[in-house]
Formats: structure tokens, sequence, C-alpha cells
């Protein structure tokens, strides 16, 4: 998938202090950062083929957040025929309730070629869910025992007018 490679600055505020987040495409030289974020945020984190699967697709459109060259967030998508499939998204513990991963989720929303979006996030996962719904998607269905087996999931949609 042909994307641009320039990086936008955001500023955030993390505890009291503003801080300029750059947003940019991943890359290969990137999976490890997302592994670490992703081991942080996850009970049952993917290897790094999995991760390597996503930011190398062909339709991959994942998006990392830095501060000072360091990978502090993540949005790892699939874009097929307009549609965002937003497959994974963290952000490190020290920088999160920053609005970075909204920063992400309007990032990737902002790119022309996407016309809709779906996800499934964890029915018990409160904050995510706040996220999502404060990004606009509307609760769409369940899924039931999708994790693990136990846990439900909630399938979100979002789509452009």
């Amino acid at each position: 998938m042909d994307q641009s490679s320039e990086r936008q600055i955001r500023s955030i505020d993390v505890a009291g202090k503003q801080l300029n987040i750059e947003l940019g495409l991943l890359s290969q030289q990137n999976i490890k950062a997302v592994m670490a974020i992703s081991a942080r945020a996850f009970p049952k984190p993917w290897n790094e083929n999995e991760f390597a699967y996503f930011i190398q697709h062909d339709f991959g459109l994942c998006w990392g957040a830095f501060f000072q060259n360091q990978l502090v967030g993540y949005l790892l998508t699939l874009l097929v025929q307009g549609e965002l499939d937003i497959v994974s998204i963290a952000v490190s513990p020290e920088f999160r309730r920053a609005g970075i991963a909204q920063i992400l989720i309007e990032e990737a929303w902002r790119d022309n070629r996407v016309q809709s979006a779906f996800l499934e996030v964890d029915a018990e996962n409160l904050s995510a869910l706040k996220l999502y719904e404060k990004a606009n998607f509307q609760k769409y269905g369940i899924r039931r025992k999708y994790y693990e087996g136990k846990r439900d999931a909630v399938v979100m949609k979002k789509t452009k007018r």
C-alpha cells in the first residue's frame, strides 16, 4: 500500500507538561518496540511474526507515536477496499491518558481511502470502550467468548457520511 512517510508533530499534555509527539508510519525497524509496548499492555502479547505480518502487509496502515524518537504508542490496521480493520492499539503506561490512542485513531481515520472502520474490543475493557465511543464508534454486536474462549468482544463500527 502506498503510504506517505511524512511525520507530523502533535503537542500533548503528560502530567502537566507539554510534550511533542511525532506521528509516523511503522516499519520493520519498529517491531521490537511495538512488542515491548504490547508486552506491557496485554496479558497475552503477540510474537514478532504476528506484528510483522501487519506492519509489512500490503494493506497495512500502521501508525506509531514517537517521543524523542522512542515509540510510545502504536496502531495496527488493515485497509481493504475502504474498510479499516483496527487490529491492535496500545500506549506505553507512562504516556496513557494523554490522548495518544485517540490521536492515532484520528490519524488513520483521516486517510482519504478510509470509508468505514471496525474493531473488536474486550467487553470488560471499559477504558478502551470509552476511547472508541469518544472516537464515534458505535456498538454493532457481540462475539461471545472471543478472547481466549472466555471473554466476550464488543464489535464496534464507524462510517464516514
